[in-house]
Formats: C-alpha cells, sequence, structure tokens
C-alpha cells in the first residue's frame, strides 16, 4: 500500500523534526503517522508516552486503561486534570490528545487488556506500549505481543527508579520479559512511593524508544534493560540475552495461548 504523503500543515507542525534533524526524514515521518501503537496503562508513565507519541505525529494510538481518574492519581498522571476526577481514564486521555493533535486517530479499550480479548485487540497494531503499574498485566502484554508476532516496548517505575526494555519477535534472538523473569511475581503488600518526574522520564524514554524504532533509527535496542537512579543520576544498560528455556519464547515453550490463571488480578 503506497505511503499517505504528508499534508501541509503536517508539515509546519513537525517542522522542528523534520528539518535539520539529523538521521530523521520525510520517510520517517510518514512511518510514524502510518504506525499504530497500543498504550497499555495512561497512569504516570502511559501519560508522558501518550503525550509525546501522539506530538511526534504517530497516526493511530490505541488506549487502553479500566481505571477512572482519582485525585492521587493528578501527583504524577499528566494526562489528566482535576475537571476529569470520576472520569474513565480513556476518555479523560481521548481529550487530552485530541486537544495536543486533532489528526491523531484514537481507538478506545476502557475495558483494559483483558485474556479473553488480548489478541484481538493486540493484533490490530504494529507495536505495544506496556505503561502498566501491576505484574499481571504486565506479563500478559508481553505474552499477548509475542504471541501476536509484535514489537513490545515496556516501562516500570518504582521510588527514583525506572527501567525500560523492547522485546521484537521479528529478531531471531531478542529476549522477552519472561527471559528475565520465567514468572509473574507476587504483588506486593504496599505499593512503592513514586516520585513525579521518574515517572516523565519513564514515559519520555519510552516514547523515544518507541520513535526510533519504528523509523529504524540509530541502533538497535532490543536484548537490552536500561536502568535508570534518579537519586545518583545515573543511567546503565545491561546485555539480556534469549533463554532457550523461556516458557514463551523458548526452544520448547509452555506458554501458547492465554489462560486468565496466569494473570491473577492485582
Amino acid at each position: 500500500m503506497a505511503r499517505s504523503a504528508l499534508t501541509a500543515k503536517e508539515r509546519i507542525r513537525f517542522a522542528r523534526q523534520l528539518k535539520n534533524l539529523p538521521g530523521f526524514s520525510t520517510r520517517c515521518q510518514q512511518a510514524l503517522k502510518e504506525a499504530r501503537v497500543l498504550v497499555v496503562g495512561l497512569g504516570g508513565v502511559g501519560s508522558p508516552c501518550a503525550l509525546y507519541l501522539a506530538s511526534a505525529g504517530v497516526g493511530t494510538l490505541g488506549l487502553a486503561d479500566p481505571d477512572k481518574v482519582e485525585l492521587s492519581n493528578l501527583q504524577r498522571q499528566i494526562l489528566h486534570g482535576t475537571p476529569e476526577l470520576g472520569n474513565p481514564k480513556t476518555d479523560s486521555a481521548r481529550r487530552a490528545l485530541k486537544r495536543l493533535n486533532p489528526a491523531t486517530k484514537l481507538q478506545l479499550y476502557p475495558q483494559g487488556l483483558e485474556p479473553k480479548s488480548a489478541r484481538a485487540i493486540v493484533k490490530r497494531f504494529d507495536l505495544v506500549a506496556d505503561c502498566s503499574d501491576n505484574f499481571s498485566t504486565r506479563f500478559l502484554a508481553n505474552d499477548t505481543a509475542f504471541l501476536e508476532g509484535k514489537a513490545l516496548a515496556h516501562a516500570g517505575v518504582a521510588a527514583y527508579q525506572c527501567q525500560l526494555f523492547l522485546t521484537d519477535p521479528a529478531e531471531q534472538k531478542s529476549p522477552c520479559l519472561r527471559c528475565v523473569m520465567p514468572e509473574v511475581p507476587r504483588p506486593g503488600k504496599k505499593q512503592a512511593g513514586i516520585l513525579p518526574p521518574v515517572c516523565g522520564i519513564a514515559g519520555s524514554l519510552l516514547a523515544l524508544m518507541i520513535i526510533k524504532h519504528l523509523c529504524a533509527l540509530g541502533e538497535r535496542q532490543t536484548g537490552k534493560l536500561f536502568h535508570f537512579d534518579a537519586e545518583k543520576m545515573a543511567f546503565r544498560a545491561l546485555k539480556i540475552a534469549r533463554d532457550c528455556h523461556c516458557p514463551l519464547c523458548g526452544s520448547s515453550p509452555t506458554i501458547t495461548q492465554l489462560c486468565a490463571r496466569n494473570y491473577p488480578k492485582k
């Protein structure tokens, strides 16, 4: 299918990345325009991630989150504002993103990501942005993306730290989340505190990682676990190899379909 040409308004809107940005071209902007990204979780990480994907020109965003906006969310979830209290996060996000870039096509999934419908949803997109805040959804997103042959970019935050990870089944040696943690960890008794700007850093880096992947810019990021420590203001990258014994992407996988019992509710 032929790529749709950029409009005059799009060339003005995205001028600062189309002009004089090394490595970025009209081809990259068209790739973003045609891209379809599913954002799972519209909280502290999903907020800046979705905002930057829309502002950069990603053509279609899926928004999946079953929660409603609460007062305690507003400390870090910058997609939402005080007037949105009590409203579904998908509706709040839709209004914010449309104000930012009316041309962005939005598909809402207010039920969130569930085992019974996850594959049907994920197959409609090119990439899954996992911004969820619990292990069950995180592993469900990972498993679904792999089974549907879709790339997945993950970011998680706790206290002063965040981590990022990109996996792509199209790359033969690309590890998945289960290569790092084979089983879904049990939830802790209490949630870790979060410093708001750390969420912003995680979401911004996740959007950057996704844009680079969609545009094939710079070095490939698969096979690396990125970690940022806000207390030390330090980044580090750890190389992760695919585990041949991984229950999902290993040589003899045991996870070949989605079963609800494998993703207990938080």
